[in-house]
């Protein structure tokens, strides 16, 4: 019986281990955010780097709320992490046609990272239902 005892032991570790690597994508994703935006505002003009502040500000607030809450369901915050920044993106091309074009090195960190924590974070959580 010990192996069962071992094996249910190695299957938590991992499982916390799956959670973790999901939360800490989308944590380094929220600070990736927010600095991304801050090395950009002493080339914005004035009204613009309020609107800036504020909406990369709730972006970060996002994916850190979203981190927090790969302790339910690690899959699903990956998802709507990369499901927020494909609608930031879309609403962007909106607001000004180059503007996806702009902070481009954050946005394909943050679809790496997001992408890379998808195979671990679906492990986690169907694990989690079983």
């Amino acid at each position: 019986m010990p192996t069962e005892s071992n094996s249910a032991t190695e299957e938590a570790d991992l499982l916390r281990k799956q959670i973790g690597t999901a939360r800490t994508l989308l944590l380094i994703v929220a600070a990736a955010t927010l600095i991304s935006a801050l090395l950009l505002l002493p080339g914005l003009p004035g009204a613009s780097v309020l609107e800036n502040i504020i909406l990369t500000g709730m972006l970060s607030v996002i994916y850190f709320i979203l981190s927090i809450w790969t302790k339910r369901k690690p899959y699903t915050a990956i998802l709507a992490g990369l499901l927020l920044l494909l609608i930031a993106i879309l609403l962007d091309i909106f607001w000004n046609p180059f503007g996806p074009l702009s902070r481009w090195q954050s946005k394909l960190l943050t679809i790496f990272l997001l992408v890379l924590g998808i195979g671990d974070s679906k492990d986690a959580q169907r694990k989690m239902r079983d």
